[in-house]
């Protein structure tokens, strides 16, 4: 899921690293999301992280795929000079943040395609970045898009359709071909 936050979580990188953090309203966003924080995806820094970080999980675990996803609730541009402009608010709450959350996720997918060409870098279509982003004609090989549903809520014909067209949309911007559905039953009720 949202694998991010493991690398800015923790307070010896918010101390060491301010410029991981996106800016809101003039401050570093260090506590977002239940004091994780929210990243800046223009941050060199942080990016060059995502990417050792990705293959130390190839590396030292052996795994196939890697999650590089922002943290939960994210759904704003940062304000710094760096991002400035980056959003594409006019397409809606499932668009707002699209190009930005994948600009990033393909560069690093980029980077990781030169050293570790058989391995998958998986990311969310999810919240602010649920479409696929209109300034990437195709994204990287190795990236792979997991769709999070939430089916407890939303169970009807519209919302089947609306995740069928997304899906197509997908796989139209994905050379490996790999969507996954994650259905999320977070409102479960326990009387049911």
């Amino acid at each position: 899921g949202h694998s991010i936050h493991y690398l800015i979580k923790r307070d010896e990188t918010k101390a060491a690293h301010p410029e991981y953090y996106a800016v809101y309203d003039g401050v570093r966003a260090t506590t977002f999301g239940g004091g994780d924080g929210a990243p800046c995806l223009s941050s060199t820094g942080l990016f060059d992280d995502c990417v050792a970080f990705a293959k130390e999980i190839f590396n030292n675990y052996k795994e196939n795929a890697v999650s590089i996803w922002p943290p939960d609730g994210y759904y704003d541009v940062c304000e710094c000079q760096l991002c400035n402009g980056k959003g594409t608010y006019e397409r809606g709450e499932a668009g707002q943040i699209s190009d930005y959350v994948f600009d990033f996720v393909d560069r690093v997918a980029q980077e990781l395609y030169q050293t570790h060409p058989s391995k998958i870098v998986l990311t969310g279509s999810y919240g602010g970045f649920k479409l696929p982003p209109l300034d990437i004609d195709k994204m990287c090989t190795n990236v792979a898009v997991v769709i999070v549903r939430h089916p407890d809520i939303f169970m009807d014909a519209a919302f089947d359709q609306f995740n069928r067209d997304l899906a197509e949309d997908w796989l139209d911007k994905l050379p490996s071909k790999k969507v996954y559905f994650w259905d999320k039953y977070m409102h479960a009720d326990a009387d049911g």
